[in-house]
């Protein structure tokens, strides 16, 4: 995967993809969480369900593997992809590295 120098012209910030082992061992907690409150399995079943929905479990992922944030001014190396979706949006300028003079 080829990456991109670019410099934010704003502040930005988003979420990465999911981790699914953190995300199963939360579902497992609280799994046994509910059955020890004497919660119905069918309602602890719906439950789980609809967090992995909200969580993006199994999704595809999208932008980066984990949460960022970036501060206006800062630079830093991203997926040429999302680079280029980014520069669409308007979110940053890129930074053209600069050649060594011979």
């Amino acid at each position: 995967m080829k990456k991109k120098k670019v410099k934010f012209t704003e502040s930005f910030a988003g979420l990465g993809g999911a981790d699914i082992k953190a995300l199963d061992a939360r579902y497992q907690k609280t799994i046994k969480l509910m059955e020890a409150q004497g919660t119905p399995k069918k309602a602890i079943d719906a439950y789980i369900a609809n967090q992995k929905i909200l969580n993006r479990y199994n999704a595809a992922p999208i932008g980066m593997p984990r949460d960022y944030s970036f501060k206006a001014g800062e630079e830093a190396m991203i997926p040429e992809e999302l680079a280029a979706k980014w520069i669409e949006a308007g979110i940053y300028n890129a930074v053209e590295e600069k050649r060594k003079a011979a």
